[in-house]
């Protein structure tokens, strides 16, 4: 994931490496590094990173639904399960 951070005196690069993968039947995301402006950005940043886009991407999954598989694809993120009764 790559995007532009606003910052104090303008605009930088942020970018993230990771892959989202199923985890006790739910979306989890590893996050491998995160930098800011081509600065690599200490552990904690890439914890909170990942809790917020587990976070954001769990939003969209019911919680009636046991992820098994999460997979990427082209400008895809594409998640299967089954639905629990």
């Amino acid at each position: 994931m790559t995007a532009t951070a606003n910052v104090f005196f303008g605009t930088t690069q942020f970018a993230m490496t990771g892959a989202p993968y199923a985890s006790a039947g739910r979306v989890a995301v590893r996050v491998d590094s995160v930098t800011l402006g081509g600065l690599g950005l200490p552990d904690s940043v890439r914890t909170s990173t990942a809790a917020a886009v587990e976070s954001a991407i769990g939003r969209l999954v019911p919680a009636t639904v046991l992820v098994q598989k999460v997979s990427l694809g082209e400008g895809t993120v594409t998640i299967e399960g089954e639905t629990q009764r």
